[in-house]
């Protein structure tokens, strides 16, 4: 596996080791080379390991040269994988070169599967989950209490902003980013982001978390928010993006709007309501736990790269 591994400044375990080890608990031999190092340890790794897979993950940097001197060092199987958005990113020139030089593209943009095809790629649906040993329910904490909280980027061109302004007139809004700045920049209050074990806290502490996705518009994307927040026993209330009802049921799991106002009553009425927000917290968690951890993607993944062999 070639991606970030190491501990960054707010995440102390990536998405690309959560993976690792749960490939590693279902018997797989797993061998991480950091991306940050460069292609040539990778390369180097590639011609010591000579894997039955290869697995890279986002990184724009990244050429199709880099995956021939892959493949000509040892690697015999190459699948490219990202978690975020192509299309929202304006990345989808990119993603065609270098995910067309794979032999398969794990995808989060189920809606673009028809485009990939056409283009040569050869996509497979995958997503992400949580890790249970660092995602789970918190204590209260005072210091993070708020009746709405969202965990988030700050992205300007976005109906986020629009979203949290209008519930921050109505509701006490606790919004935790990476860079807080940003938002203060236009008005909405922001503390450093909070990640790991305190998403937990973070849910036990306000009364519902909201998840507004980069984008909405792609079949099959959404945040990896859906996952930590249920994972950690929250209530989550989200904008609905196409395919969502294929993981969770809406008003059993989570609830999720289509428009600000209907997210702003929806508010209203679930807050006002703490049985029914903390009987569908209850059930988001169990699905969870059942069916959406990292075990159970590693799981999917090996099935498919079985099937492509």
């Amino acid at each position: 596996m070639v991606g970030r591994f190491r501990h960054r400044r707010w995440v102390r375990r990536t998405t690309e080791e959560s993976f690792a080890r749960a490939f590693e608990a279902l018997g797989h031999e797993v061998r991480r080379q950091e991306m940050a190092e460069g292609p040539e340890p990778a390369r180097k790794a590639a011609g010591l390991f000579r894997p039955d897979w290869t697995l890279l993950s986002k990184d724009f940097d990244m050429r199709p040269s880099f995956v021939e001197r892959l493949r000509e060092a040892g690697a015999r199987r190459v699948a490219h994988w990202h978690f975020d958005s192509m299309y929202a990113l304006g990345k989808l020139r990119w993603y065609r070169k270098v995910a067309g030089a794979c032999d398969l593209a794990l995808s989060k943009e189920r809606g673009l599967f028809e485009k990939f095809r056409k283009w040569g790629l050869k996509p497979i649906y995958f997503d992400q989950g949580y890790d249970p040993e660092v995602i789970r329910p918190g204590i209260r904490r005072e210091s993070l209490a708020g009746q709405v909280g969202f965990i988030g980027t700050f992205y300007k061109r976005n109906e986020r902003i629009a979203l949290l302004r209008a519930v921050a007139r109505e509701f006490r809004l606790r919004v935790w980013s990476q860079k807080p700045e940003r938002y203060a920049a236009i008005g909405i209050d922001a503390q450093p982001a909070m990640f790991d074990e305190q998403v937990g806290d973070i849910c036990a502490s306000v009364d519902a978390v909201l998840g507004i996705n980069i984008t909405h518009e792609i079949e099959g994307y959404w945040s990896n928010r859906q996952y930590l927040i249920t994972g950690a026993g929250g209530f989550y209330i989200c904008k609905y993006t196409p395919g969502l009802e294929t993981v969770y049921e809406n008003r059993r799991h989570v609830v999720w709007f289509e428009t600000v106002d209907e997210a702003v009553d929806l508010l209203r009425r679930y807050l006002s309501d703490e049985v029914e927000r903390r009987r569908i917290a209850r059930a988001g968690h169990e699905l969870a736990r059942d069916r959406h951890t990292y075990l159970h993607r590693a799981g999917e993944i090996v099935r498919s790269l079985d099937s492509a062999v």
